[in-house]
């Protein structure tokens, strides 16, 4: 896919602490118009000693997360990439770039921004993380989705 530009009006896949009901949603992504569950295809890695996942968008394992639809994606993107340590230059711990997702429902494949592992930081990844299996960070982690009421 050709570079859309830095602040392309596409969702974003998310697939820990960002995701809808987990620990940091509210208070980091803001307004979300919308979110549908998804997957990307990808290694996902827990973080236990740092608390959070990472992940590796590449091989033939699928990473469960969710599709979020953002009113202003420029503003969204500027708050949420200070939050992953994300940089243009790539100089954080994370890149932002574009991943073909997968809603759950069926379909095609959904262009979408995904914060992965920086590719200058995979041999420190594969001494300290570890890989998840079944690619489900909430359900690995405990930190489910809060039930009603």
């Amino acid at each position: 896919m050709a570079d859309p530009g830095w602040y392309a009006e596409l969702p974003l896949f998310v697939y820990g602490s960002l995701r809808p009901g987990a620990a940091a949603h509210a208070e980091v992504c803001g307004a979300v118009l919308r979110s549908e569950p998804a997957w990307v295809a990808g290694t996902l890695y827990d973080l236990p000693a740092q608390g959070f996942p990472a992940l590796v968008a590449e091989g033939t394992g699928r990473v469960r997360g969710d599709l979020l639809w953002f009113d202003r994606v420029a503003a969204a993107l500027v708050r949420l990439d200070a939050y992953e340590d994300c940089a243009p230059d790539g100089s954080g711990c994370y890149e932002r770039c574009v991943v073909q997702a997968h809603p759950l429902r069926g379909g095609g494949g959904q262009p979408a921004w995904c914060y992965v592992w920086a590719r200058r930081r995979r041999a420190w990844l594969a001494a300290h993380g570890v890989v998840v299996p079944g690619g489900d960070w909430l359900e690995r982690s405990g930190a489910t989705r809060p039930g009603p009421g």
